[in-house]
This record gives C-alpha cells, structure tokens and sequence, in this order.
C-alpha cells in the first residue's frame, strides 16, 4: 500500500532566494511535452507503477482539464527550448497544492526541480496565498529533500 504524507509551508515564513533558470508558464500546448517529461521523470522511481506513455497522457490531460493553476507552474527549458523540468500546481479549495515536481533522468540533481519549487512558491506568495502543500509518497527521498530544503514541513507525521 502507498503511503503519502502532507507537506506544507506557511509562506510569511519564507525567506526566498529565487534561483535563476529559463523558465516559462505551462500551458495546454505543453500536454504532449509534460506526458513524456511524466514518464520519463517517473520511470524507476517509487511513484512508478508500470505506466505508459496513454496513462502519462490522460494523468496531464486530467491535470490540466480539473484544477490546473498554471500561473503558479513552471517549466524549466533546455536551448532548444524542450521541457526538462516542470513544478506543477493545482488549485485547491484550501489554497495551492504542488502536485508534480519532475525532472527528466539526464539533469537530475542540477537543481532543477529547487529552481522551480522555489520559483512557485515566490510566485504564490506574491499572488497573496498563505500556505502551499503537497503530498510526498513515504519514501520518495529526493522529492522529500527538494521540498524540505525548500522550507516545507511534514504535518501528518507517522
């Protein structure tokens, strides 16, 4: 069974320094691109259960069709302009929810995925949000690093 806990972050206790990367707003032209950054950011991982490139498909088409709160997501591009990266937010009743931070294999642990969490949360901040949470799987260890690195805290402690 997979366990998720709740991470959140109370932002008038944020001390944020916005790291510089090329970044931009997603949007529904990037669903092919984010499908394929899914996939590949998740294959191997714990989160990975077997999908495919259709289940990649429908989870960003669902994604953005529901709650997507897209000025508050970024995307990290190479020079080319391909997606690498992607920090992506819902909106939740509650307030923001960071449901999908991915980055493809190849730049992992190149501060990526910091650049942009951070980026959002700077970007919440300054849209008058108090707090944004997210749900880490229990033993996801670099998502849970990113994201207390970045200031959240565990709230449901086991």
């Amino acid at each position: 069974m997979t366990v998720r806990h709740r991470y959140i972050i109370r932002l008038e206790d944020l001390l944020l320094a916005v790291p510089q990367v090329e970044a931009r707003h997603p949007g529904p032209e990037d669903a092919e691109a984010l499908a394929h950054l899914m996939l590949e950011a998740y294959r191997g991982t714990i989160d990975y259960d077997g999908e495919g490139i259709d289940e990649a498909r429908s989870e960003v088409s669902g994604w953005l069709a529901d709650n997507a709160d897209l000025e508050l997501s970024w995307l990290a591009l190479d020079p080319d302009g391909g997606v690498v990266s992607a920090c992506l937010v819902s909106d939740q009743n509650d307030g923001p929810l960071v449901g999908y931070v991915m980055t493809v294999p190849e730049r992992k642990n190149h501060g990526l995925a910091s650049a942009l969490l951070r980026r959002t949360l700077a970007t919440a901040m300054a849209a008058g949000h108090t707090q944004v949470e997210a749900w880490i799987t229990e033993g996801n260890h670099p998502s849970e690093k990113v994201f207390l690195a970045a200031g959240f805290r565990l709230e449901d402690p086991a």
